[in-house]
């Protein structure tokens, strides 16, 4: 019974190990004072120094003193609550700022894994999210967003005052998309069609929250 117990944490450790090896992390495993008993990282890994230097120091001497210190905090978290933390934090390299997120979580004989991903990629596509974000609500073109089924659920700035609806909200209860169209028609053809080919574009008539009478030009997509 002991020699397959054995045998079944081998291969357990194997199996463990081989997972390891396929993810595109850094891995730790830590005493509860935060010291490296294990380290191991993907070959993709950009790393801050050697993997080998890693092995025996404390966690907190292994990064920048800031970065080092938010370990500290995390590592205490999870000692005191036993339970996963995560922390993202930036690490500056030699030609770029490398974006990461740790994960702590606690083993049950007061060790501790830590497992590092990359996340710069994420991190620039948010950024890049974010200036598209802003050209939206900056743009003098009213902008909407619809649902398949023609449900609003968002406006621009410009959308807001053209149609003299403060909010999305508002616009709803306005009547929304077919509220606006003096020919209701029109608004099952821009669905139907957008959906189907992809793009409708025509010059409109369409009313405001006041009533006012307006001439446009719809590009839906």
């Amino acid at each position: 019974e002991q020699k397959e117990s054995e045998a079944e944490l081998q291969q357990t450790n194997a199996e463990l190990t081989a997972i390891f090896n396929a993810l595109p992390d850094l891995y730790f495993r830590l005493d509860r004072h935060g010291t490296i008993l294990e380290c191991q990282a993907s070959p993709d890994m950009l790393l801050y120094m050697p993997i080998e230097q890693f092995m025996g120091k404390r966690i907190v001497q292994c990064f920048p003193t800031n970065i080092g210190q938010q370990f500290e905090a995390a590592l205490h978290q999870a000692i005191q609550t036993q339970a996963l933390v995560s922390l993202e934090y930036e690490l500056p390299m030699s030609d770029a700022v490398q974006y990461l997120e740790a994960r702590l979580l606690p083993l049950g004989n007061e060790q501790f894994i830590a497992i590092i991903r990359d996340i710069s990629d994420r991190k620039q596509a948010e950024a890049a999210l974010m200036l598209y974000k802003h050209a939206v609500e900056c743009s003098s073109d009213a902008i909407g967003m619809a649902d398949a089924f023609g449900n609003h659920f968002y406006q621009n700035q410009a959308f807001s005052q053209l149609y003299e609806c403060e909010t999305v909200r508002e616009f709803n209860e306005f009547g929304g998309i077919g509220a606006v169209f003096t020919d209701p028609q029109v608004t099952k053809t821009l669905l139907d069609t957008s959906l189907s080919d992809g793009i409708w574009v025509g010059e409109v008539e369409q009313r405001t929250h006041s009533g006012r009478l307006i001439q446009v030009l719809i590009r839906a997509y």
